[in-house]
């Protein structure tokens, strides 16, 4: 397998860097993902499936560069010698990627968290204003692989089939019966929030995706691998959940909303239906989706996914229960 490995990143780093042949593998980031180091500097070399189009994949890439070139941050996607931004091995495509050092802090060292909010939150808002800025230039622009089943909550009704069938424990149907609950709370289904604009996202904004240097300070965006065209006011709601989940925390204070929210609506304009509509629409998605509660992951998944199925379905509970404090904390912000 060594060997293998090996001989692929020999090939990568002459498709990027044609006058130099030497190279070191200084760690194996994961069974995709490889630091080395050449003359040029230090860079990650990451292998994509192959499910993923080349299209998306040029697509990704260019927006990764423009937005952190737009935003002074890092990391940059790498050019080879022929300007392509990926290469193809062995039937599989590669990109090289500057390698950004940055620090993982510890939760326990953010001193004061309503100023954390509002700091993620006005990233967040300039990141928003740069892709506005990038989608006004007349780019042909992809939709992004987030996704709401249209059919909601069809799929959830055979999922509780297959699960009778399968013999699936019965703690696992009382979770999808609730989310049914909640999705047929909103009698108009995903047509109240069709109206929403949809904008550019990122697709995956969480805190590994986000670097940071030693004073807490934003460095550098990762991870665009889900950018494109998705309903802007989503993502807004998923990074603030995100940031509280870094904190561990299932249930969300509204002063740390209203402060996220702040820092956001600094360098991003949402219009009135998004801002009413933003928290529902969050709900709305997170309960008609049914990722970790497949048969196979339930099964096959393990206790840590198991366990985080559950924190999301208690997460989402709270959410609903809380909805009109939390929209209120929300709409202070203005």
């Amino acid at each position: 397998m060594k060997l293998s490995v090996n001989k692929r990143l020999d090939e990568i780093v002459k498709c990027y860097f044609p006058n130099s042949q030497k190279y070191r593998l200084i760690k194996e980031l994961s069974n995709n993902e490889f630091l080395i180091r050449t003359e040029k500097g230090q860079f990650v070399a990451k292998e994509y499936a192959p499910t993923l189009s080349k299209d998306r994949l040029l697509f990704f890439e260019w927006l990764q560069n423009s937005t952190n070139a737009q935003m002074g941050i890092s990391p940059q996607v790498v050019k080879t010698r022929d300007g392509n931004l990926n290469v193809n091995i062995g039937g599989l495509n590669y990109d090289l990627t500057e390698f950004v050092e940055c620090k993982r802090f510890r939760r326990e060292n953010v001193q004061n968290r309503s100023k954390f909010f509002y700091e993620i939150g006005s990233f967040v808002g300039k990141l928003h204003k740069t892709f506005s800025e990038i989608e006004s230039a007349g780019q042909n622009i992809m939709r992004s692989q987030l996704y709401i089943p249209p059919e909601s909550p069809s799929h959830m009704i055979r999922l509780l089939k297959s699960y009778k069938k399968a013999r699936i424990e019965e703690n696992w149907a009382e979770i999808v019966k609730v989310k049914i609950d909640i999705v047929n709370s909103y009698p108009n289904g995903l047509n109240q929030f069709n109206k929403l604009p949809k904008k550019i996202v990122h697709g995956d904004l969480y805190m590994k995706n986000i670097l940071f240097n030693k004073s807490q300070k934003v460095i550098g965006l990762i991870d665009f691998v889900q950018a494109g065209m998705f309903f802007r006011c989503y993502e807004v709601v998923r990074a603030l959940i995100q940031i509280n989940r870094f904190f561990q925390n299932i249930d969300i204070n509204p002063k740390h909303i209203t402060s996220y929210m702040r820092g956001y609506l600094q360098y991003t304009y949402l219009d009135e239906d998004e801002v009413l509509n933003m928290l529902d629409f969050y709900i709305y998605v997170q309960a008609s989706d049914t990722s970790f509660l497949d048969i196979k992951t339930i099964l096959d998944g393990g206790r840590e996914n198991n366990e985080y199925a559950k924190y999301r379905f208690n997460s989402l509970q709270l959410l609903y229960k809380n909805r009109h404090l939390l929209c209120k904390a929300i709409c202070n912000a203005k």
